[in-house]
């Protein structure tokens, strides 16, 4: 009990809708003071720190993080990106092309995400520790953590219908392996890099 009650949080913090400008997506020739807002591109974020499935998202991450070296497009950051492009050998009738996902976290499957990592954790379960959690453990964990959607936004409360929340601890996990399955399936040669900035 005394492991368990340290999951809850008494007077947690609601998660709050924020949105970040996409600074890359703007016509440098704009001058910045006179720009319509409504042609700027923003990436919505869904603040939980602090929020009631906070802690158990970090425990998740905890655990799962170590899974990640398995899913074989993941890349930690742009250097191991650009040591693996480095690397390939690629066909002179070969080329590199680059996709946008438009909305990648909101159009996951929260079902279809969490399936796919507990199979990558049923794959892999000798090469991780769980301390001791069980997978139908991680299962609850991860439904609960997924299911706490709900975020405050001019002192309204809404929940999120789909998909994964961007801002959420655990969120990043469940998009890079979606995401390498999707990949995997779709190209004989890929790699991902999420960018999550």
């Amino acid at each position: 009990m005394k492991t368990a009650s340290r999951f809850w949080t008494n007077y947690p913090e609601v998660p709050t809708y924020y949105s970040l400008v996409k600074t890359h997506k703007l016509d440098q020739s704009v001058d910045l003071s006179e720009i319509d807002i409504s042609l700027l591109k923003t990436r919505p974020i869904i603040s939980s720190c602090g929020g009631p499935a906070d802690r158990i998202s970090w425990v998740l991450v905890k655990l799962l993080s170590p899974l990640l070296k398995f899913v074989g497009s993941h890349f930690s950051n742009s250097n191991d990106f650009i040591e693996a492009i480095q690397q390939c050998q690629v066909p002179n009738f070969a080329c590199y092309v680059s996709y946008d996902a438009v909305s990648l976290y909101t159009n996951i499957n929260n079902d279809a995400a969490i399936k796919s990592l507990l199979e990558l954790l049923s794959n892999h379960s000798r090469e991780v520790s769980l301390c001791g959690f069980s997978a139908s453990d991680v299962e609850t964990l991860l439904e609960a953590a997924l299911d706490c959607n709900v975020f405050r936004f001019n002192n309204n409360f809404y929940a999120q219908e789909r998909g994964l929340a961007m801002g959420m601890r655990i969120a990043p996990l469940p998009d890079y392996n979606r995401s390498n399955i999707l990949g995997v399936v779709t190209l004989s040669i890929s790699a991902l890099f999420l960018d999550n900035t």
